[in-house]
């Protein structure tokens, strides 16, 4: 199953990805950001390196694209990944508080998994 469909993502709505900062932000898609591998390692993996792609030039000028990305994972299985995703929203929230703020009131927090994310994510704001 590829990233949008096994996310209900929109492939159309997701921008081309360059992870090599010698290159412009063209040539990687969002589908190999690998947020939907079945390896919760590496579901993880990619949660950690939004956090630190935020300082590249393509995430600085569209920081709610990483946002957006992480957001997917909020109600992951893994507590791993939701701990993954909850610590590096708020690192984001740094930087981009209003935008985490934002993305975190669409959340439903009933749900136990993402309550946990939530809060996380939403330390100090």
């Amino acid at each position: 199953m590829s990233f949008p469909h096994a996310l209900g993502g929109n492939p159309e709505a997701l921008p081309a990805v360059n992870l090599d900062a010698r290159q412009k932000h063209s040539g990687m898609t969002a589908e190999q950001l690998r947020l939907a591998d079945t390896n919760s390692n590496v579901r993880r993996a990619v949660t950690e390196g939004l956090r630190i792609w935020t300082g590249r030039p393509y995430f600085r000028e569209h920081p709610e694209v990483a946002i957006r990305l992480l957001s997917r994972l909020k109600d992951d299985d893994s507590e791993y990944v939701r701990k993954s995703v909850g610590n590096a929203l708020h690192d984001i929230s740094r930087k981009h508080r209003e935008l985490v703020r934002a993305e975190l009131r669409r959340w439903d927090v009933s749900q136990k998994n993402v309550e946990q994310t939530y809060k996380l994510a939403s330390k100090f704001l």
